[in-house]
């Protein structure tokens, strides 16, 4: 997208009503929907104004804008700059735009009720990942919506959605997972731990690595242990995952996982078998252990580590698997790491 679409949207307060609705078909609209598009919204009561936005390559121009002198609640536009655009956009509390760049700038400009419009063939990926994601509604579906009592609880349900998937991270979500591609396929499978796995977890726990790289390096008691244990196992806002190896089915590491109450964060801890330590583990454990709490808590949007810096194997792996390392004061105890995810509804 252009830079004026690129910041975090604005906050929803005081966001536009959708009888306010922009109609914008691409620069050229090859197939010279916009006037019929137009005069299809002007003919709901619940549309107050119109903006219609065509570009410089639109071959329609004389046509149109003499058919608009007729009409009171519209406003045309033509060759708008990026800038300009995205101010128009947060005007428009609804939109209905061709399958294609436009509906993503709307969405990151602040978005709302978005109506999207394949307008030719090329567009058909685009439209059904916006509808099928909840970002957008099919055109057909524009007078029915625009006219209904529930218009404005589907314009902020869309645009709150529009706003996690168009956050300004775009490009950090894209690096993170470019720098997880070059490894490997994991040797082993994850599956939920349960009690009976309490006396490896345990093992593990008081092993001096492990405790050497703890921010409490005091060995844990056995009680402590198992009443910590049996609270996360009960806790619906915890996930414990215990690796196995494929090819052997010995238990090789634990990554585990403590959600916030507002499921927007969660904090990771892990560790791996002294016999499986040295092989390349680590990343692929914190990648298919992070994969697998999104998918569990699709409402996540940071998964963040702390390492203490003296960590140097723990740091590697993190940037590794695709980690971005926060900023942090230099007298920090530790170093955080964090992976976006795209929170859902």
């Amino acid at each position: 997208m252009r830079e004026a679409f690129r910041a975090s949207p604005s906050p929803t307060s005081g966001a536009a009503l959708p009888d306010t609705v922009l109609v914008c078909l691409g620069g050229a609209d090859p197939t010279h929907q916009t006037q019929r598009i137009t005069a299809e919204l002007l003919a709901l009561p619940s549309v107050r104004l119109v903006h219609a936005v065509v570009g410089g390559a639109y071959l329609g121009w004389t046509g149109l804008s003499a058919w608009a002198e007729d009409q009171p609640r519209l406003q045309l536009h033509r060759n708008l700059s990026g800038p300009e655009l995205a101010a128009l956009m947060r005007q428009c509390g609804a939109a209905v735009c061709s399958a294609s760049t436009v509906s993503y700038e709307y969405a990151a400009a602040g978005g709302g009720l978005l109506f999207v419009l394949a307008t030719v063939d090329n567009q058909r990926d685009i439209d059904f990942y916006l509808r099928s994601a909840g970002l957008a509604l099919p055109y057909t579906s524009a007078a029915n919506v625009l006219t209904s009592p529930e218009a404005e609880r589907l314009t902020s349900r869309l645009r709150q959605q529009q706003q996690r998937v168009f956050d300004g991270l775009a490009p950090a979500r894209l690096r993170q997972e470019f720098r997880a591609l070059p490894l490997p396929t994991a040797p082993f499978h994850l599956r939920l731990v349960t009690a009976a796995d309490s006396e490896q977890l345990l093992t593990w726990t008081n092993e001096p690595t492990v405790r050497q790289f703890s921010f409490n390096p005091t060995p844990v008691a056995r009680p402590d242990h198992e009443q910590w244990l049996n609270a996360r196992l009960q806790d619906p806002n915890a996930l414990l995952l215990l690796a196995q190896d494929a090819a052997t089915g010995r238990p090789a590491g634990l990554i585990r996982f403590a959600v916030t109450e507002g499921e927007q964060e969660a904090t990771l801890s892990y560790l791996l078998d002294a016999g499986f330590r040295g092989r390349g583990l680590a990343p692929l454990l914190l990648l298919a252990g992070t994969r697998r709490l999104l998918a569990q808590f699709p409402a996540v949007r940071h998964v963040v580590g702390h390492v203490q810096p003296a960590n140097v194997a723990s740091v590697h792996a993190f940037e590794r698997a695709g980690f971005y390392r926060r900023p942090a004061p230099a007298d920090d105890a530790s170093l955080t790491y964090v992976w976006y995810g795209v929170g859902a509804a």
